[in-house]
């Protein structure tokens, strides 16, 4: 896996006030992901939540971006173990979809 250097996405929350800084990585077939690596709250708000620092597939969640409900349980890509996981933290799916969908803003008809 390797970053997209120089690359720093920075994505307004969904709920709550602040960003989601994120990274995009690619393996070796050219697959994107999304990493996670920054929750900048609001001032306002109490705590900020915590999030993996899991690489997440473009081609499996971008899909997902525009849902309404939480995502759950999500498989990732670790880099420490180099295998896919599945990630339990339920801020995982709120925080990747406002990276997608300020990666990818439009919504397919």
């Amino acid at each position: 896996m390797k970053k997209l250097v120089d690359f720093i996405g920075k994505a307004s929350k969904i709920s709550g006030n602040g960003y989601v800084y994120y990274e995009l990585w690619f393996n070796t077939e050219g697959a994107a992901y999304v990493r996670l690596t920054e929750n900048l709250p609001d001032f306002s708000e109490v705590k900020a939540g915590t999030h993996s620092m899991h690489l997440y597939s473009l081609a499996v969640y971008a899909p997902t971006r525009f849902l309404n409900h939480a995502l759950g349980e999500l498989e990732a890509y670790d880099l420490v173990e180099k295998k896919n996981v599945v990630v339990k933290d339920n801020n995982n799916g709120g925080f990747l979809k406002a990276a997608l969908r300020d990666l990818l803003p439009k919504q397919a008809n």
